[in-house]
């Protein structure tokens, strides 16, 4: 027994006429008594009785009657909850980015998105990922869009996820309180040639980009110690064990560490953050897109975004 059967068959037990009913379902007379007659071979029943060209409905039908609009409303029923998550899931923008934008740029995106667009039906979910993690994310479906940090020395481009470059994000000479550096107002690449450094590991990105710069400058690092992400950095660093190369980091205590501007070749030591996009954005993620593109057109916005598009 078919969906359509029993629409029809409710139909038809309101209006107890054949015709009137196939009209109004916009079938044929002929198509509506066959498929009433195929229900009543399944039941082993008649489900209507016609008497001098009168329609009524039999005591089986008249019992059947609630069953199928039961049916027929749970069915309903059912339909509704899946376009409600549906439409709910469509409203829902799913970010995934890396720790040290979860408490600068993602906010700041997100509370001038909704401040510019206050009408917006756009809501958000979070979720702070490692870098290297987050391309497959995107790739997967699992996030609908993802901030990820690159460097110009990066050649781990693959796949065909599109990346545009929408901040530049700034990285710092942290420095235990009271180092000669930290009364500076900022401090070229170059001083670090024999100053012992904390440095991350190296498949980190940070890690290429500093050992880069190193090398177009004809030095080495001095690497004092090798850690494996970027808050066990900072605690060594609080205990005087070095000095080290990063972005700016929430929570950071200024009691202990200093954060010195870090220049390279007398500009601001920076790497991109691009955005990856999924291969079939919701209208919810075009709109927050369109907006971050839109800041990009501000005039302030070529001093902190880039024009680049890339392909990760």
């Amino acid at each position: 027994m078919t969906l359509l059967q029993l629409e029809y068959f409710t139909a038809l037990a309101e209006n107890l006429h054949f015709t009137r009913t196939a009209e109004m379902l916009h079938i044929s007379q002929p198509a509506l008594s066959y498929e009433i007659a195929e229900m009543e071979k399944e039941l082993g029943v008649k489900l209507f009785i016609t008497e001098k060209r009168k329609v009524r409905l039999s005591d089986y039908g008249a019992m059947f009657l609630p069953y199928a609009k039961k049916s027929l409303s749970t069915i309903e029923r059912g339909k509704n909850a899946i376009s409600e998550k549906l439409n709910t899931a469509a409203k829902t923008v799913r970010l995934g980015y890396f720790h040290s934008i979860g408490a600068s740029l993602i906010p700041e995106l997100v509370n001038d998105f909704h401040s510019s667009r206050p009408d917006a039906d756009v809501e958000f979910s979070f979720m702070e990922l490692p870098a290297k993690e987050i391309p497959e994310q995107v790739r997967t479906g699992a996030i609908d869009l993802g901030f990820y940090p690159v460097a110009s020395v990066d050649k781990d481009y693959h796949g065909a996820i599109e990346g545009e470059v929408v901040a530049m994000q700034p990285l710092f000479l942290m420095v235990p309180a009271g180092h000669p550096f930290s009364s500076k107002t900022s401090v070229d690449i170059r001083e670090l040639e024999n100053e012992p450094l904390i440095m991350l590991d190296r498949n980190t990105r940070i890690r290429r980009l500093v050992e880069n710069c190193f090398q177009q400058g004809d030095m080495v690092p001095l690497c004092a110690m090798e850690v494996p992400e970027c808050n066990t950095a900072l605690q060594y660093i609080s205990f005087g064990r070095g000095i080290s190369i990063l972005p700016s980091l929430p929570h950071l205590n200024p009691d202990k560490i200093v954060s010195v501007p870090l220049l390279n070749s007398g500009k601001e030591f920076m790497r991109k953050v691009l955005m990856l996009t999924s291969d079939s954005p919701s209208p919810a993620v075009r709109e927050f897109q369109e907006y971050i593109r839109s800041r990009k057109e501000k005039p302030e916005g070529p001093s902190a975004y880039g024009d680049e598009t890339e392909k990760f």
